[in-house]
């Protein structure tokens, strides 16, 4: 008995056949777990997971509290829109925001397009938009393992809200700034003085998804000055003038500033204009040492240009106001 009970329970069911309406008796194909129909009951069978308010087959189906089926992307879009109340698109009731993945629908929508129940626009519509969320986690596979390319089409999509992605400006800057930190971070391996800088920059201002680190940007302009950049050698004797990042020492992170600035840097003579002008950092004021250099930052002869044209007016007004007799 014991046998015979295992038995019947193991029992394999036949596949169940999808029939022609004319019963002409051909095949269209088998679907395990579809129950035997006709054609003419496709179409009600595709209908019963086509979500209400795409009117596609969903790739990523749930069923939301109003107990339909949803694409997620167009429900939870149409959720955010409603505000704090929500009113269910289909029953026209109020519905709350939660939704369920509903695997056992994708399972059906794929076995039911494989067995050929649905067919036509809806599957083939169906199918390309399978293949876009492929190829999207594919490039989210390939950029978390630092491929920059798939970071920057993750930036773009997101961005453009396509491929199966809804449009989010925040993740698109994310995607975007990792593509540009990886990048430059290559391009600083292979010994790219200009990459060095930028970095620092990104670390000193906390930006580019980066969050501010003195000792971090101080590494990143001490490499950049160490690799022939002489405005990494201006901010590397600002930095340690100011003991930002690294140990406090007037005298070498001077001599730096001076370097830099004879080598051409606007932001090394802006900086010393400025310790001249105020007397600060070990300088005594000195209104004749402060119009050299602040002159030579207003000239535009200098080779090396990284100021905004706001601390170059402040140069401007410092030479007024010491040519004024301030």
């Amino acid at each position: 008995m014991r046998g015979a009970g295992a038995g019947s329970r193991g029992k394999r069911q036949p596949a169940a056949e999808i029939e022609d309406e004319d019963g002409d008796g051909n095949r269209r194909g088998d679907c395990r777990g579809f129950k035997r129909v006709k054609r003419s009951e496709c179409k009600t069978m595709a209908e019963e997971y086509e979500c209400p308010i795409s009117h596609n087959l969903p790739i990523e189906p749930v069923t939301a509290s109003d107990g339909k089926i949803y694409e997620r992307k167009v429900i939870e879009e149409y959720i955010k829109e409603q505000g704090d109340h929500v009113i269910s698109p289909c029953t026209r009731q109020s519905m709350n925001t939660e939704v369920f993945p509903a695997l056992c629908v994708l399972n059906n929508i794929e076995r039911g397009i494989h067995a050929g129940v649905y067919d036509g626009e809806l599957a083939e519509t169906w199918k390309q938009r399978m293949k876009m969320k492929k190829t999207v986690e594919d490039a989210q596979k390939k950029a978390e393992d630092g491929n920059v390319k798939a970071m920057r089409n993750l930036g773009d999509w997101y961005k453009e809200g396509v491929h199966e992605l809804p449009k989010d400006e925040a993740k698109a800057e994310e995607w975007h700034d990792k593509a540009k930190v990886k990048e430059l971070k290559g391009w600083a391996e292979n010994g790219d003085s200009g990459a060095m800088y930028d970095l620092g920059m990104m670390f000193d201002n906390g930006n580019n998804g980066l969050k501010k680190d003195e000792a971090e940007a101080y590494r990143w302009f001490k490499q950049a000055s160490d690799a022939g950049s002489v405005t990494g050698m201006a901010l590397v004797g600002h930095a340690q003038i100011n003991g930002w990042g690294t140990k406090k020492d007037l005298s070498n992170g001077l001599i730096r500033l001076v370097s830099a600035a004879k080598d051409g840097s606007d932001l090394a003579c802006s900086l010393l204009g400025q310790y001249y002008y105020e007397g600060k950092h070990g300088v005594e004021k000195d209104a004749k040492q402060a119009l050299y250099w602040l002159r030579m930052v207003v000239s535009g002869e200098l080779k090396y240009k990284h100021l905004t044209e706001e601390y170059t007016e402040k140069a401007r007004h410092r030479i007024r106001d010491i040519e004024g007799g301030g």
